[in-house]
């Protein structure tokens, strides 16, 4: 699209088109005789110029620009639908401007944006409020758009990170590469400082052998030379004492993933930080469990009473290999309405137990015996599980079990049993024991034919 400068003008298809100063930027009205999509206004945007800086569709971040472009810009329009530059399309509902500036100013009207069919697309409309749109307003198009020129303050660019989320492995290798965005102009030499922030990965500026902590978390600088518009930050491991880079430290923990943050502060130059000025690092973890190195329960009751209530058991988790620091068990309890367990217990380090409370608990129904599976799990070790029984049955509660045939047996024989019986109940049985033992002895076991 042919362009000319004239002052406070622009000739744009042989059309004298005027240009409005706001602050560091300039904006100008384009009408078109034929309908237009977002798509096509954006590129013959970029196509205009003005004072040898190429265009956009104007991005509105503050109450003042938005106020100063509908008095100004928009009114030329005469209430026409326009066209400006912010879209939702990669991720419906997080609209971003083109130019990567941060989305913290808005003006839809009201119920807007209702993305009513696929509508991705910003333009203003009904006195300069804002609406979302499909692309060619449902194959009528639209007539007109805004074109704004960043002045010399921001012809530096904007600098963003490219995703929110990246990931390396523990060895000091990349899996997504970490890559820093110039946009909205690259004239001159810009930087900005990379910093840290800690998550369930921790950082640590210590010595270059140290594997103490998950990352080395001294900041950097980095640099965009005139004309450079994206810079790759490297990844390596801390161990080779490195500058300019996300430096891992590969430990022999088992931990698994564990994430931090890297942030853009601090531009130069006349660079802006985009919106994207932070994002999250994953640290995949390369180490495995040893299959050795096993959790285990035992508790000093194997049946409780639902009355019981507190301290009705102790458990007690003990690690298989003891190391020098403390471990953390997460606890689960597989019926929480017959007992209850703390969630977590920690093995102190150089110890190999560690006890816990177990609280019967009387949920008002009349259930008979329950069985409650607990089970310890921490990072780098293999699960244990213990069972218990809860009962509500205070009194005897006689189960057979192991009931075993002596071979051989024959059709129209006696047969002879070997069994076990146990008292799941709360009281004793003894007498009520050998009674039963005599009865299945007479009248079960010695006449029993097989048929």
């Amino acid at each position: 699209m042919a362009t000319t400068n004239s002052g406070n003008t622009i000739v744009v298809n042989g059309i004298e088109v005027e240009v409005f100063n706001f602050q560091n930027n300039s904006y100008a009205f384009i009408s078109s005789d034929t309908a237009i999509d977002w798509e096509s206004a954006e590129i013959a945007s970029e196509s205009i110029t003005y004072n040898g800086v190429n265009g956009h569709l104007a991005t509105v971040t503050s109450e003042a620009e938005n106020q100063f472009i509908v008095d100004n810009v928009y009114i030329l329009a005469n209430g026409a639908w326009t066209w400006l530059g912010a879209t939702d399309s990669v991720t419906e509902g997080d609209w971003k401007w083109i130019t990567g500036e941060p989305w913290n100013y808005s003006n839809w009207d009201e119920g807007q944006p209702d993305n009513a069919a696929n509508e991705n697309y910003l333009h203003y409309w009904y006195g300069g409020t804002w609406n979302d749109n499909n692309s060619n307003n449902y194959g009528n198009g639209i007539y007109s758009y805004i074109v704004e020129f960043e002045g010399n303050a921001t012809t530096k660019g904007f600098l963003s990170f490219s995703q929110s989320n990246f990931s390396v492995n523990e060895d000091g290798t990349a899996v997504t590469e970490i890559l820093v965005n110039r946009t909205g102009g690259s004239t001159g030499e810009v930087s900005a400082t990379i910093t840290f922030t800690d998550g369930t990965a921790t950082g640590c500026g210590c010595g270059a052998t140290s594997v103490n902590e998950d990352f080395y978390n001294g900041s950097f600088v980095i640099t965009l030379a005139d004309g450079e518009t994206s810079k790759t930050i490297p990844v390596e491991l801390a161990s080779l004492g490195g500058t300019n880079a996300l430096r891992i430290r590969n430990d022999a923990k088992i931990e698994g993933d564990e994430t931090f943050t890297i942030n853009l502060t601090n531009p130069t130059g006349g660079a802006t930080i985009g919106e994207q000025s932070s994002a999250v690092v994953t640290i995949a973890d390369d180490d495995t469990v040893n299959p050795d190195a096993t959790l285990a329960i035992s508790v000093n009751k194997d049946i409780l009473s639902e009355s019981a209530g507190n301290n009705a058991a102790i458990g007690t988790v003990t690690r298989s290999l003891v190391t020098n620091e403390d471990l953390v068990v997460t606890l689960t309890n597989s019926e929480t309405t017959q007992a209850s367990i703390p969630n977590q217990v920690t093995i102190l380090a150089n110890q190999a137990t560690a006890t816990f409370e177990i609280k019967a608990t009387d949920e008002g129904i009349v259930d008979g015996a329950q069985n409650v599976n607990i089970t310890a799990s921490a990072t780098g070790f293999n699960n244990g599980s213990y069972q218990i029984t809860v009962t509500d049955i205070d009194l005897p509660d006689l189960v057979i079990s192991s009931l075993v045939a002596t071979p051989p047996l024959l059709t129209g024989k006696q047969a002879s049993f070997t069994y076990r019986i146990e008292n799941k109940g709360l009281t004793n049985a003894i007498s009520l024991f050998q009674l039963l033992r005599t009865l299945w002895l007479i009248d079960f076991i010695y006449p029993l034919i097989i048929s």
